[in-house]
């Protein structure tokens, strides 16, 4: 039986900066995971100062431009973008986590993967309990397990105890979601924010 031919995935990102509004255009192969970049449009930013936006007006025929440009350049039609932004009023901060990989009694065990993922949402949920804003990013830092050194990847160490560090990055949801607004009035559908840092 012949497979019928898979469609590429095409991704977009925009980032929005003081000097310059940019859109990025790639392709990628479903099969081989290779993607590629198909187009690239970018203008003078205008009405953002220091990574603040003082004209979303301004902002708004910034980013048209730049997608007109991606646009014409492979003949596209650009909706969905993930949103690059980096307001100064963003910030960061490290929490710790310790979670038993055992009951008390019972011998040691190996981590697993889902050890991890249940680590990783219990940090998550502390943080988000934590701060009232936009937590846009949550990179492990290191993992280790009964204290020893830290590593990257703990999966198949024997031990009682797991535990993580995590920086969060976030954001004033208000400060966000300005930029959100700017991109959709340029006829964008924002599917993730992630900050230029």
């Amino acid at each position: 039986m012949r497979r019928g031919k898979v469609e590429p995935i095409i991704w977009s990102g925009l980032d929005i900066g003081s000097r310059k509004i940019s859109l990025i255009v790639t392709e990628t192969d479903p099969l081989s995971q290779e993607a590629q970049v198909i187009a690239v449009g970018s203008s003078r930013s205008r009405g953002v100062t220091r990574g603040e936006i003082r004209d979303a007006d301004l902002v708004v025929e910034s980013i048209r431009k730049a997608v007109d440009e991606a646009e014409k350049a492979y003949d596209l039609n650009v909706r969905d973008t993930f949103l690059s932004i980096g307001p100064s009023s963003a910030f960061s901060f490290v929490l710790a986590h310790k979670f038993p990989l055992r009951e008390e009694g019972e011998p040691e065990r190996t981590v697993t993967g889902k050890d991890i993922k249940d680590i990783l949402k219990e940090v998550l949920k502390t943080a988000r309990e934590s701060i009232q804003d936009l937590l846009l990013h949550a990179i492990p830092l290191a993992f280790s397990v009964d204290s020893d050194s830290s590593v990257k990847d703990p999966i198949g160490l024997l031990g009682s105890e797991l535990a993580v560090e995590v920086l969060f990055i976030g954001l004033a949801e208000e400060e966000a979601q300005k930029y959100i607004s700017c991109a959709e009035k340029a006829g964008l559908n924002v599917l993730g924010v992630v900050h230029k840092s």
